[in-house]
């Protein structure tokens, strides 16, 4: 058997183990029965750029959990894939064109997205790698791409079915545009923010009189496209002037004072202009009155001719300090004021959203949302943790028409075409100036119109929103609409892993469109992370300079590490505070286990075996399987209720303290090798999901002579066997570590030096007779000269006395040091404390200091006073013992 390397070097063990695993296919499925599977789709990781924190806590706890699944016997299949993630992609390969100089106009459409296309096969290659590096045992023969011929066709197939069923449309409505992007964005894509601005009193006269009315708005440049001013019915500053006609300031047209509950009487002066073209509520608002919408932003973030000719083509900035500064000098500007108010910014580029009014493609949502909230009805999917399901029903509840047609070129071009024009020798009846004008929505390209005939028929340009596609990523990826053997096989999924924060972005339109393609929920579990924060809990941003690049993590620590620290301390659906210190952390602790396990293999020399059922020789064995097969019990426990956390937790307290800490120990100098084997191999199982990497390594010890691979990974997960679970045997041991743990705790708070060996007198209680079979071992580890052992007695006199778990421990003064020498150097101690107590509480006394000293550094003294006073308050305790 080679020697096992004295450290854990991860970038030489983590490429030679992840070749054995692609060269053995792991993660490829070969299901036997559709009973035994167990099925997961990775989210799909955008082809936008390289692995971020978000990836690596999703490949990590979804790496875990197939682990599990494929030791605990199930046929597992997750399946990997990348998304083509339209406008995120778009918009970096038009940055990089704008580095040359270079628009997409420029090169047009098919030179652009073939760009495009060369972008995403240098990045999607870039993401695999970092996503295998992760240690993700999924399929990769199964990886599949949102936009490749197999999920195009799918999403044809849904979009032409959706229409067909009248559950999309098209419609002039008022959209989230992004005057950057060019393109309009569903509501989730919009980010809010609070932000400083000015809130403008502009007056309004009645028309023919002297009377008026002020309004306020935060956006003067629309007041050109005014239809109306609205008040609140109830308002009775405002009740004669409803139905009255309005003089609109600048453009000098007639429009009306209408009354409707929407408007707040508290904001501004209770009366607000109506915009029904560039504002949501303006256009509900306006729609219920019959308005008529006029448009005075264009889609460039500039205004319309129907601003008139004095702003037609300013940017917007520009039109508002123009429109401001005309109606000032028209003496309509009442007032501007300060005013805070929520801005809505395009979640890819940070561009200012403009409300526009725009004839998009549009899918129905309230039937689709019925579906699938009959689901959650019917139990037929569960979310973890369970307080998610009351948010997604919420959302559901309050869903609008979800707006699906995109102004970009990269990603699935509508399958729409219209008819543009009726040739001169077709049919006179249908004949029209604009021709006949027939939509036609279809799976295949179409030859002809087939209404007219026509031949000269185009396809919209418009492509589908990006969660269009990935929200039929759980039945696409098996082969639907086709009813592929893997479609019978792995739908519904089992789980689906992925972040809260795409709980309405992604989850919920999975939910509806599965329900309605397939009948079924997509899947039987939604399990949900936090968010990866820093360790102050700020969300990692360029901006706070607080990121952390889990490449460089991978790099310095190990994947083991880095997949410990993101799950260890973790809860579901719960924000996780990260940081490098938790990595060094965890990578302490893989250290810990290899070298433990180097010790083991030592000791089980040259043909080292793995006995199933060990016979234990003492307390010790019977303890450590007792506390082994508890530990099983618990991670399965865990594992069922989906507490990653939990149990890694678990393994790491058993090996660290447990294992390492005092059965290592304890058994040191005649060690019982076949269950030392059992315990090591059952860790190494237990802990492979969490760290695959280190744990196949060390396994591969276990069959020095192995031709083949035994895999560590396709091993079986360990299961509790419960008679070895005892409560008397672990309180004993409890027992005997207190003991052990109290007499060190005195030797180090005395500074007993190690190798001087001391008296002991327990009262022990009802464990007399068992402890007296245990002091050999209690006075080795304690390092006792001598050890009494009694049911109980009388207080010894001069001696330290701890009281642990209902025993009272005493050892003797005498042995334990010279009073005098230690009285002499603790006395030194204090007076070298108590000066410097003086000193700290000096500066703090001093109120210039305190006022002009920044924060932390005032923190910081006051810090140091506190623990100088612990330490005095400790040895003048030390002090007082020795009399």
């Amino acid at each position: 058997m080679e020697e096992i390397a004295k450290a854990y070097i991860p970038g030489e063990v983590e490429n030679e183990i992840s070749e054995k695993w692609e060269v053995a296919e792991i993660g490829k499925a070969a299901p036997k029965s559709k009973k035994n599977v167990f099925t997961m789709m990775m989210p799909p990781a955008n082809v936008t750029g390289a692995l971020h924190l978000g990836h690596a806590i999703t490949l990590t706890i979804e790496d875990v959990l197939a682990r599990y699944q494929r030791m605990r016997g199930k046929d597992v299949l997750w399946l990997p894939g990348t998304d083509h993630a339209g406008i995120a992609t778009q918009n970096v390969v038009e940055k990089r064109l704008l580095e040359k100089g270079l628009s997409r106009d420029d090169l047009g459409r098919e030179m652009f997205v073939t760009k495009v296309w060369e972008w995403k096969d240098k990045y999607h290659a870039r993401i695999s790698e970092q996503i295998k590096k992760m240690g993700a045992s999924c399929d990769w023969s199964r990886e599949a791409f949102t936009l490749d011929e197999d999920r195009s066709a799918a999403v044809t197939k849904a979009f032409v079915q959706l229409y067909r069923k009248k559950l999309i449309y098209r419609d002039k409505k008022l959209v989230n545009w992004c005057p950057r992007c060019k393109t309009v964005l569903s509501d989730i894509e919009v980010e809010h923010r609070e932000e400083e601005g000015n809130l403008y009193f502009i007056r309004y006269f009645v028309s023919a009189t002297d009377r008026s009315i002020c309004v306020a708005t935060t956006r003067p440049e629309t007041m050109l496209g005014d239809t109306a001013v609205a008040v609140n019915p109830n308002d009775p500053r405002y009740r004669d002037f409803v139905g009255k006609e309005l003089i609109l300031p600048i453009v000098n047209r007639e429009i009306s004072v209408i009354a409707d509950e929407r408007v707040d009487p508290k904001f501004g002066t209770g009366a607000v202009k109506i915009t029904p073209a560039h504002d949501p509520l303006d256009a509900e608002i306006g729609r219920d009155h019959k308005l008529p919408s006029i448009v005075v932003i264009g889609p460039h973030g500039k205004m319309t001719k129907h601003a008139g000719r004095r702003f037609v083509g300013m940017p917007l900035n520009e039109a508002r300090k123009a429109v401001v500064k005309y109606l000032d000098d028209i003496g309509n500007l009442e007032k501007i004021e300060k005013h805070t108010h929520s801005v809505g910014h395009c979640s890819r580029c940070d561009a200012t959203i403009e409300p526009l009014e725009s004839m998009q493609w549009f899918v129905k949502m309230k039937p689709l949302a019925a579906k699938a909230l009959s689901l959650v009805k019917k139990k037929k999917l569960e979310f973890v943790p369970a307080r998610f399901e009351k948010e997604f029903v919420r959302w559901l509840d309050e869903i609008r028409d979800w707006c699906v047609s995109r102004q970009l070129w990269w990603g699935h071009q509508l399958p729409v075409w219209y008819c543009k024009k009726v040739p001169e020798f077709a049919d006179k009846r249908i004949r029209k100036k604009e021709g006949c004008q027939r939509i036609i929505v279809s799976e295949k390209p179409p030859k002809k119109c087939p209404s007219c005939k026509n031949l000269n028929i185009t396809q919209d340009p418009d492509v589908l929103d990006t969660w269009f596609s990935s929200g039929l990523w759980p039945f696409a990826t098996l082969g639907w609409p086709k009813s592929t053997k893997d479609f019978r096989t792995f739908y519904p999924n089992t789980v689906l892993e992925t972040g809260y924060d795409i709980l309405f972005f992604w989850v919920a339109r999975m939910v509806m469109l599965g329900a309605e393609f397939t009948g079924k929920s997509p899947f039987e579990t939604v399990y949900l992370h936090g968010l990866v924060r820093d360790e102050r809990g700020r969300k990692m941003s360029k901006s706070l300079n607080n990121g952390i690049d889990p490449l460089e993590m991978i790099e310095k620590y190990g994947t083991d590490a880095l997949r410990l620290s993101l799950v260890v301390g973790s809860t579901p659906g719960t924000d996780l505070k990260f940081s490098e210190t938790k990595v060094t952390g965890q990578r302490n602790f893989v250290n810990k286990l290899w070298n433990a396990s180097r010790y083991v293999f030592g000791v089980l020399g040259k043909n080292p075996t793995i006995a199933a059922n060990p016979t234990p020789r003492g307390l010790p064995d019977r303890w450590i399987l007792s506390k082994l097969n508890r530990l099983i019990l618990e991670t399965n426990a865990a594992f069922t209720k989906y507490s990653f956390g939990e149990a890694a937790g678990k393994i790491q307290d058993f090996v660290w303290n447990d294992f390492c800490d005092w059965y290592l120990e304890i058994t040191k100098e005649a060690p019982n090798k076949k269950l030392l084997g059992h315990v090591l191999a059952q860790i190494l199982r237990l802990a492979h999901p969490f760290i695959p990497f280190a744990t196949e390594k060390l396994w591969e010890n276990f069959f020095p002579k192995a031709k083949k691979p035994k895999l560590l990974a396709l091993e079986k997960f360990p299961r509790p066997v419960k008679s070895r679970i005892s409560e008397r045997v672990e309180e004993e041991m409890k027992v005997v570590t207190a003991i052990i743990t109290s007499i060190r705790s005195v030797r180090n708070e005395l500074n007993v030096e190690p190798a001087r060996k001391i008296a002991a007198i327990v009262y022990v209680g009802k464990f007399e007779s068992f402890i007296k079979k245990q002091a050999g071992e209690i006075k080795k580890l304690a390092r006792l000269s001598s050890l009494v052992v009694k049911k109980s007695g009388k207080k010894v006199e001069n001696a330290v006395a701890k009281f642990e778990a209902g025993l009272e421990i005493y050892l003797p003064l005498s042995k334990l040091l010279d009073p005098k020498v230690e009285k002499k150097r603790l006395n030194a101690d204090l007076k070298e404390a108590q000066n410097y107590l003086a000193v700290v509480e000096k500066k703090l006394a001093n109120d210039d200091f305190t006022a002009r000293a920044p924060k932390n550094v005032v923190e910081a003294e006051r810090a140091k006073l506190a623990s100088v006073q612990e330490k005095i308050t400790k040895i003048e305790e030390r002090i007082k013992v020795l009399g």
